[in-house]
């Protein structure tokens, strides 16, 4: 049985013996995938994901325009990558992918986007969280269980939600992200069956959000970002309900942690961090010390979106900017980065979810 070792969202790569196109080869005992999208040379976001540094192009519901993965995980022996689908209307269509075959989610409404965010699968049953636009306009959270929508209870039925992360634990299921209340104010929390816990921001006057969530033994994680009363981002989590702030590069500039992984006590929360040159610097903090990641190009900005902790290695995935302003793909792996293959190397590409399985 394979030992799956879970990033958020929605988070990928590895390799050893050899280097081929600047990334180490798998040895066979362990399998790393990174899936986001690649632009090909018709400059459409192709969807799909890297195995091992092999590039996987999944089947869009329009070839001719933009899908993306947004969160990936394999069970057993099936692979299944969730996000959207642009269809030929130009409607954003929620679904999955499994084992490289479609599977449409039925939306609120058929002429409004939709998107999944975040997915899990727990025993037999799929779960598939983020969001679907009302005939309103209005987006509302939730969660497809088995190709069932189930709406969540916004702050504010007139305002916008939105599920970024979504854990099963046990009996019980969390889901979080964001909630505007009637002020108009982004607030910050999570659903615990069905029912919304508000987290404390360091301003309530200020927008806050969960990108990432974890729940391990009896405590919960939810990280992201709060913003001041200076307006700036800060990074940080909540833990049982209590902020903890990160300290970033500059105090003065934007922070945001993507992804989050509690492993032997330590927690690890990534994204990346503005400098006072106003750079975002790739990196993650490990007990609240920052480490930085070093980028393609130290003038151009790179972010982490997954990290994976693997007996004692981190992996931190997403994408670094090069010196000709291409956004490439690929992971650090204990801080050595290393690049995918994209589809078009003149082109962007992003990693968004990935995925350390050891044998």
């Amino acid at each position: 049985m394979k030992k799956l070792l879970k990033l958020i969202p929605v988070v990928f790569c590895c390799f050893v013996a050899f280097f081929f196109a600047g990334c180490e080869y798998n040895s066979g005992n362990m399998d790393i995938y990174a899936a986001g999208y690649s632009i090909n040379n018709l400059n459409i976001e192709i969807p799909g994901y890297w195995q091992n540094n092999s590039w996987n192009s999944l089947t869009p519901l329009n070839q001719m325009k933009s899908s993306a993965v947004s969160s990936f995980v394999v069970t057993d022996n099936d692979v299944y990558a969730a996000g959207y689908c642009v269809n030929t209307s130009d409607i954003e269509v929620p679904g999955y992918w499994k084992n490289g075959t479609w599977l449409s989610l039925p939306p609120l409404d058929s002429t409004k986007n939709s998107a999944v965010s975040a997915f899990v699968v727990s025993d037999t049953d799929v779960y598939a969280a983020g969001f679907s636009i009302n005939s309103s306009g209005v987006y509302i959270p939730g969660y497809w269980k088995n190709g069932t929508w189930i709406s969540l209870p916004s702050l504010n039925s007139a305002k916008n939600s939105w599920v970024s992360s979504i854990v099963v634990s046990g009996s019980d299921i969390y889901t979080a992200g964001y909630s505007i209340n009637s002020s108009d104010i982004v607030a910050p929390g999570y659903w615990k069956n069905g029912t919304w816990i508000s987290l404390p921001p360091i301003d309530s006057t200020k927008n806050s959000a969960v990108s990432a969530f974890v729940v391990s033994d009896t405590d919960v994680y939810a990280a992201g970002f709060s913003i001041n009363s200076a307006g700036v981002y800060i990074p940080g989590y909540w833990k049982n309900g209590i902020w903890h702030t990160l300290t970033p590069l500059d105090s003065t500039k934007n922070s945001r942690v993507s992804s989050l992984a509690i492993s032997d006590n330590d927690v690890y929360a990534a994204g990346y961090s503005t400098d006072n040159s106003d750079i975002e610097v790739p990196g993650y903090w490990k007990n609240g010390t920052w480490h930085t990641l070093a980028p393609l190009d130290s003038t151009k900005n790179s972010r982490v979106s997954s990290l994976a902790i693997s007996d004692n290695d981190v992996y931190a995935a997403g994408y670094s900017t090069d010196n000709s302003d291409i956004e490439v793909p690929g992971y650090w792996k204990n801080g050595t980065w290393h690049t995918l293959a994209p589809l078009d190397s003149t082109k962007n590409s992003r990693v968004s979810s990935l995925l350390v399985i050891s044998e």
